[in-house]
Formats: C-alpha cells, sequence, structure tokens
C-alpha cells in the first residue's frame, strides 16, 4: 500500500483516480495567495485548516488498520515548492509507509519520500527547509519555532521559545482548558507561578495543568537569554474554548470557535445570587447590580 503525489496542471482538466485527496483545490481554498507552497512565520490557521482536511479526509482512506482501504492514496497536488513537498510528505508519512511520487502515467518515481516525526530542539534548520518556510518567527522578545506539523496534527502545540535577557516569556496566565508544561532547554530564569517567584534553570521541567487557573510566566532576569521548550495539551485540537485570564492586566479573554472577545476581571461577580434567583426575571449589570425583566417562563424578580 502506498500513498501516491502526482502533479497537476490547475489550469487544465484532471482526471480523478477513485480515494484521492484534491489538494490543488484545497489549496486554492485555504491558502489561494500561497498554492503550491507555505507561508513563511508562524503557521496562521489558514495552514491549520488545510492540514486539519488533510488529516481528517485521510481517516476515510488510509490507517493501518483500514483493512478496506484503496491501493494507492492519490494526492493530487499543484506544483510544489521544496518546503510545500516536504509538509505534504510529513502529512502522507502519519498515514502510510510508503509515499511516492508518480510521473504522469501514474507510475512511482524516485525515492520513498516518508519522513519520520523527528525534530531537533537544538539547531534551528535541523528538520530542514519546512522549518524555514513555517517554523520560525521573530515576534517582540521571543524567538519561536513552532513544531506544526514536524510532529503531526494532535492536540499538542509544541513549540521552542527564547528569551532575551530582561524580557518575558509570556503575559501571566492560565487557561481553563488548557494543559501547559515548559522544558527549560538552556539557561536561567525565573518563574512566577500564582503569587509565587522561582528560579528556574536548564532541566527543570513545570508542570501548570488546567482546572486550578494556575498562572505561570518565564522571566529572563539573570543575566542570561532562556531557551523555553512550551508543550500545550489541549482537549480537541486548537479550536478548543478556553478562558484565558491576564492577571497583571486584568483581562480575562475568551478564546475559540465562536469566541473572539476580551473582558475585565473586576467583571466577575459571585454566583450565589444567580443561584438564589434562578427561576426569577432580571438582567445583570456590569457592575454586579440587576434590574428587574419580565422574561417569557421567569416572572419579574422582587427585591430581596
Amino acid at each position: 500500500m502506498a500513498i501516491y503525489l502526482k502533479t497537476v496542471n490547475l489550469d487544465a482538466p484532471v482526471e480523478v483516480p477513485v480515494d484521492s485527496l484534491r489538494w490543488d483545490v484545497a489549496w486554492k481554498l485555504f491558502l489561494p495567495q500561497h498554492i503550491g507552497d507555505i507561508p513563511a512565520g508562524f503557521p496562521d490557521m489558514t495552514l491549520s485548516r488545510l492540514t486539519a482536511w488533510a488529516w481528517e479526509s485521510l481517516g476515510t482512506m488510509a490507517g493501518r488498520m483500514r483493512i478496506d482501504r484503496a491501493d494507492p492514496v492519490w494526492f493530487l497536488v499543484p506544483p510544489l515548492t521544496p518546503a510545500a513537498e516536504e509538509y505534504v510528505a510529513r502529512i502522507a508519512s502519519f498515514w502510510d509507509d510508503e509515499v511516492y511520487r508518480v510521473s504522469d502515467a501514474g507510475e512511482p518515481v524516485g525515492d520513498n519520500l516518508w519522513l519520520p516525526p523527528v525534530v531537533s530542539i537544538y539547531e534551528k534548520s535541523a528538520a530542514g527547509p519546512l522549518d524555514q518556510a513555517v517554523g520560525a518567527l521573530r515576534h517582540g522578545s521571543r524567538d519561536y519555532r513552532i513544531f506544526f506539523p514536524h510532529l503531526g496534527l494532535g492536540r499538542l502545540h509544541v513549540m521552542l521559545m527564547t528569551v532575551e535577557t530582561g524580557k518575558a516569556s509570556t503575559r501571566l496566565h492560565s487557561h481553563s482548558a488548557v494543559d501547559e508544561y515548559y522544558l527549560i532547554v538552556s539557561g536561567k530564569g525565573t518563574l512566577r507561578m500564582g503569587t509565587h517567584s522561582m528560579s528556574v534553570e536548564a532541566g527543570n521541567l513545570i508542570g501548570k495543568p488546567s482546572g486550578p487557573d494556575l498562572t505561570s510566566q518565564i522571566l529572563a532576569d539573570r543575566g542570561e537569554p532562556v531557551t523555553i521548550l512550551d508543550i500545550e495539551a489541549w482537549p480537541d485540537r486548537q479550536d478548543t474554548k478556553d478562558v484565558m485570564y491576564y492577571s497583571d492586566f486584568g483581562e480575562i479573554q475568551l478564546h475559540g470557535a465562536g469566541w473572539s472577545a476580551v473582558i475585565s476581571d473586576e467583571a466577575l461577580h459571585s454566583a450565589t445570587d444567580k443561584g438564589r434567583h434562578y427561576e426569577d426575571g432580571y438582567r445583570r449589570n456590569l457592575d454586579g447590580t440587576w434590574t428587574s425583566r419580565d422574561i417569557p417562563g421567569a416572572p419579574a424578580r422582587q427585591e430581596d
């Protein structure tokens, strides 16, 4: 069994084999400005959506325990840059042990393109052209390497960041739905966690599971840069709804599908009053007070 990569002409009719993934069409839909290529810098949501489409589609066609799968599965691809070909080959390699380019006649040519899900966290270009295309971003005081899709489309979001001396890894923050772990790869710094601060150094692994709304941040405040491997575990990839709290800033962010909002932490109020008046009609005001209202099925709330 194998996955075949066949390059198609975007301007000509295409003969579509059974069990084909139309990468040529999907690229036009998800990355119309980069057909056959990968956007430079941070892997944005359009690349994530393209990858999610391919991953879910492969689940209906390929897989080592799918005994009724076709052989081969066809990838109809636009002309690809080296980085884009590596990207496609990496995705295919999770689903099959043999990945080949094919000629116009549909015959395999060249070596097996299969790639292992292995990266190096020590050299920025160790994983090849794809690193340069989607794996690195200079953003403010942080130098990121994103290991997507090198390590597949799963519930882990993995990145390497170098924090310059005197800077911070991120805002002091918490997640409601994301487990987060930090491995200090090199350097020394200060971990802020909740109201505590402590020294951390290379070899320290820091855990911050979701639930307690525990905030964390790493400062490069000990005279040297700090390199951190940041691993986030999402319950269902990265469109999960998640509440993020930035305690230094008094901001609460609502993140995820259908959500994009920031509110002040001063807008939080106890749920005790709501529980006592669950069946009464009212509207909660920004300052926590209420205004009586007639609501279907709920009589207007009266003063206590």
